[in-house]
């Protein structure tokens, strides 16, 4: 019942939830991701959901599918903020029009909550050097300029090429 009051910075401003790797279409994830969303909306009443890649396995139009009904069934009055993840690209079709029918965020965008900003940075290839192109890096660069003196919370599926963060063990080669 431990709860961050962000220290000595002031009071609780708000929460948000975060889930990665829900991986919709495998055998545990509608249960898993169905009590994830419960959770957060019901006991801990989240201004919104962060997903950060791999919301669906395989990258298809039936898992997007999938997840859109459990996200209007089970967090639908919650908005999610996510970006894509490499198993997202797997699929045949995958694009921003099929990101965009089933999911409410555009794969690059900034989102404004209050006086934060919440950047999805989504994966355009699956290849493990230059996950994030020059366009990417420019547009987190006019965000940051844009935004400065606002606390900007970036999403990605895999670590930021040469920084390391979220790559825990040296896993991710390259990156």
């Amino acid at each position: 019942n431990k709860r961050f009051t962000s220290g000595n910075y002031g009071q609780h401003l708000y929460s948000f939830g975060a889930v990665s790797d829900v991986h919709t279409g495998t055998n545990t994830s509608d249960v898993d991701t169905r009590n994830a969303l419960a959770d957060f909306n019901e006991k801990e009443n989240v201004a919104f959901t962060c997903a950060t890649g791999d919301l669906t396995d395989g990258g298809t139009v039936a898992e997007f599918i999938a997840l859109r009904r459990r996200l209007d069934e089970v967090s639908y009055d919650t908005p999610l903020i996510a970006c894509n993840g490499n198993h997202e690209t797997y699929g045949s079709t995958f694009g921003d029009e099929l990101w965009e029918t089933y999911i409410d965020n555009p794969r690059a965008c900034a989102i404004i909550y209050g006086n934060d900003v919440v950047l999805p940075l989504s994966i355009l290839r699956t290849t493990t050097n230059d996950v994030f192109d020059d366009e990417q890096r420019n547009f987190v660069e006019e965000v940051i300029a844009k935004y400065e003196g606002c606390r900007i919370f970036i999403l990605c599926h895999s670590p930021l090429n040469g920084s390391n963060n979220g790559n825990f063990g040296g896993y991710y080669g390259s990156n």
